[in-house]
């Protein structure tokens, strides 16, 4: 059995969204939603899911996405990706070791039932008290779901750098993330619109 707090981050006092442009939003949730900010993010490492499960070399974007972090020590950056982050199996999420994603400051899954991508997301991951002793903030998108948004649209438009694997993107620029435990609402906005 694992127990795992509904909230956390509660002592970073009230996070309130503000009206943001449609176009600036580029993930949203309304759901498993604690407080928490992370502003003036340069970096966005994205698994892009028309290509993970595409052949099955899952572990090597796994890697991948570790190499960025180590290139990243010292700066948080938002990582995303489908379905579960640290997932044993592999056709549920990206199969990262906790030492891969351990520089983020926001770990977001896009649950996407289209791709076989298990929208019960995990809430938190298997590194549930790793992401919280590290404050590391988690947001659960769930594709095509009432109130949620997966921009793909941003992801695909935006200029980004190829990593090791061709699944694996690196965006740069100037993000938000925004998540307001009170209303249970999320966001993470480009700044640079």
């Amino acid at each position: 059995m694992q127990l795992r707090p509904l909230s956390v981050y509660d002592d970073r006092g009230k996070v309130e969204i503000p009206d943001i442009k449609p176009e600036k939003i580029i993930l949203k949730a309304d759901r498993m939603v604690a407080n928490g900010r992370l502003e003036g993010v340069r970096h966005m490492v994205y698994v892009d899911p028309d290509i993970y499960g595409k052949s099955p070399d899952f572990y090597e974007v796994a890697r991948a996405v570790g190499e960025i972090n180590k290139g990243l020590d010292g700066e948080r950056y938002l990582l995303v990706g489908p379905g579960r982050w640290g997932s044993s199996n592999p056709l549920l999420g990206v199969p990262v070791r906790y030492s891969e994603l351990s520089n983020s400051g926001c770990l977001v899954e896009i649950g996407i039932p289209s791709k076989g991508m298990a929208p019960e997301l995990s809430y938190g991951t298997h590194f549930f008290l790793d992401l919280d002793g590290d404050n590391i903030l988690y947001l659960p998108v769930f594709d095509g779901v009432n109130n949620n948004v997966y921009n793909k649209e941003w992801f695909e438009k935006n200029k980004w750098e190829t990593a090791d694997h061709p699944a694996v993107r690196h965006y740069k620029g100037l993000f938000d993330v925004l998540l307001d435990g009170d209303s249970e609402i999320g966001v993470v906005i480009d700044r640079s619109l």
